[in-house]
């Protein structure tokens, strides 16, 4: 089989396992030896970067946009508190309800995410964030906005003259 029928093998095993290249001897000795050549050959996706065992076993697969997205969320925590990310942070706020999502499949036994990332979220206490808001009715509007408003404030360097074309 050739380069492009082995890395069609290797597509279809990243989709079902959550982005991970990691293919394992037992899953398929074929295709786990031919990922490792590639990691020996630096032919893969660029945007990743293989972490071996002595005896060149594939551990994981770092995926360096995901540490990004990762980091990004980190920072925001760091600044704000345990809170998920609110709505105005658009593509990186949808890719961390992706992971939530993603997360809880993976702990109930689920095929959700990579080992990778499941073990970087945990770090991170990833789950234990919360909501801007409680649930509680009367406030909810008004914490929403205090913590949007030092978000913006953060982004703008200390300007709190919010536009009403804020998005």
């Amino acid at each position: 089989s050739g380069w492009k029928s082995m890395a069609k093998l290797l597509d279809i095993y990243r989709d079902k396992h959550g982005g991970d290249c990691a293919v394992p001897a037992s899953y398929d000795q074929k295709l786990h030896d031919w990922v490792l050549a590639q990691a020996k050959l630096e032919s893969l996706p660029q945007k990743r970067d293989v972490n071996t065992d002595q005896n060149w076993n594939v551990l994981y697969w770092r995926d360096t946009e995901f540490d990004a997205q990762f980091e990004a969320i980190l920072e925001f925590r760091r600044k704000f508190g345990q809170y998920f990310l609110p709505k105005e942070y658009g593509r990186l706020y949808r890719l961390e309800k992706s992971w939530r999502d993603n997360y809880k499949r993976r702990q109930n036994g689920k095929n959700g995410m990579s080992d990778y990332r499941f073990a970087r979220l945990s770090s991170m206490n990833f789950m234990d964030a919360k909501g801007l808001c409680p649930t509680g009715i009367r406030d909810v509007s008004w914490r929403s906005m205090v913590k949007l408003l030092e978000i913006y404030i953060d982004k703008h360097e200390g300007d709190c003259a919010v536009p009403a074309s804020f998005d």
